[in-house]
C-alpha cells in the first residue's frame, strides 16, 4: 500500500475521496495488505506529529516489507532507464518493483 491511502484516510480537505478509503478501510480484513518501509520512512516525515502518529496507528498491523534489497533497487532502476516510470518518481517506481519482486 502507498502513503497516499492511509493519509487520504485522515485528510478531510476531499470528504468523497475520504469517505471512499474509510469504506475500503473497513474491507482490508479480507485481503493481505503490506507497507514498505519507504512508506513507513514516508510516514515518519509527516511533520505533523498528531497526523503522524494517527497514521502509524491506522497501519499498525499491515506487515512491512524491506523495498532495499538489491533486486528490488535494480528493478526499479530498469523502470527509470526503460522510460517506463520518470526518474523523479523513483519512489513510485520503487514500490511497483517491491510488488512485482514479492
Amino acid at each position: 500500500m502507498d502513503t497516499s491511502v492511509p493519509n487520504a484516510y485522515f485528510d478531510n480537505r476531499n470528504p468523497v475521496r475520504q469517505e471512499v478509503t474509510r469504506r475500503f478501510w473497513e474491507k482490508l480484513e479480507e485481503y493481505e495488505v503490506f507497507v514498505s518501509d519507504l512508506v513507513i520512512e514516508e510516514i515518519m516525515a509527516t511533520r505533523n506529529v498528531k497526523l503522524r502518529k494517527r497514521i502509524l496507528d491506522l497501519i499498525e498491523n499491515l506487515e512491512v516489507l524491506s523495498a532495499k534489497s538489491d533486486e528490488v533497487r535494480a528493478l526499479a532502476e530498469e523502470y527509470v532507464t526503460q522510460g517506463i516510470i520518470p526518474a523523479r518518481y523513483i519512489d513510485d517506481a520503487i514500490h511497483i518493483s517491491l510488488t512485482a519482486v514479492n
